[in-house]
């Protein structure tokens, strides 16, 4: 089941009519396809709902206060998704067992298989991501227990994985998120990327593991690592 996170404004509305598009497309080329399912998680200010609730199948949540955020708005992501499992109603529009994470971006290009199990996600890897050099290290061994290279240089999104590994991660993903941001100095070394950190750190402290599959996604910004000619990515 495909969870898109996003949030109250105009241009994410667009980004998910496009994403929709696509997801409709691919699944009705690939009739055995896996993925069986569309939900977007909404974050607004009082819970309200947008243009799209009337063609989309929408969860709505009340958007992460300042006081989480502190103006970096992607803590909407793990805020959304924790506030989310906290109860099991949304099974009702998430009955399958594993998900697939996507954000407002993400355009699929072809059907993407469920390559996850209930021990281990599927996540991108991404280069810009890296424990190794002592500035991004530094942080890391403040917040993980562990050897800090454990930590794999994966987001949350794109990614897949069972239900219950994500209740399990969201809301220590949604703490560690709020932390390093209160953190200036992980808010330094770890700048835009940082909630992503949230996540890879969570699944080391969990003991979660990731498939790190490089062709799940194709990202330009980062193709420096890739290449693109050999590549037959699912995700752009």
């Amino acid at each position: 089941h495909l969870l898109r996170t996003a949030q109250e404004s105009l241009y994410q509305e667009w980004q998910t009519r496009i994403m929709h598009y696509h997801y409709r497309k691919v699944v009705a080329a690939n009739p055995c396809s896996e993925m069986s399912g569309f939900t977007r998680i909404l974050a607004s200010a009082g819970g309200r709902g947008d243009s799209l609730m009337d063609t989309i199948p929408t969860i709505v949540v009340e958007q992460a206060g300042s006081d989480q955020t502190r103006g970096f708005q992607v803590i909407n992501r793990p805020w959304t998704i924790a506030q989310m499992v906290k109860t099991d109603a949304w099974r009702a529009m998430v009955p399958e067992d594993y998900v697939y994470i996507a954000e407002t971006d993400h355009i699929l290009l072809r059907d993407l298989p469920n390559r996850a199990t209930p021990a281990l996600n599927v996540a991108f890897f991404f280069p810009y991501m890296s424990s190794a050099p002592e500035r991004q290290a530094a942080v890391v061994r403040r917040y993980y227990q562990g050897d800090h290279r454990d930590v794999q240089p994966v987001g949350p999104s794109p990614a897949i994985m069972h239900v219950d590994t994500l209740k399990r991660l969201a809301p220590l993903w949604l703490e560690l998120s709020v932390r390093l941001k209160r953190d200036r100095e992980a808010d330094a070394a770890l700048g835009w990327v940082l909630e992503m950190w949230g996540y890879s750190i969570a699944c080391a402290a969990l003991g979660v593991k990731n498939y790190v599959w490089q062709q799940l996604q194709i990202e330009p910004s980062a193709s420096w690592r890739q290449n693109l000619t050999a590549e037959d990515p699912y995700i752009y």
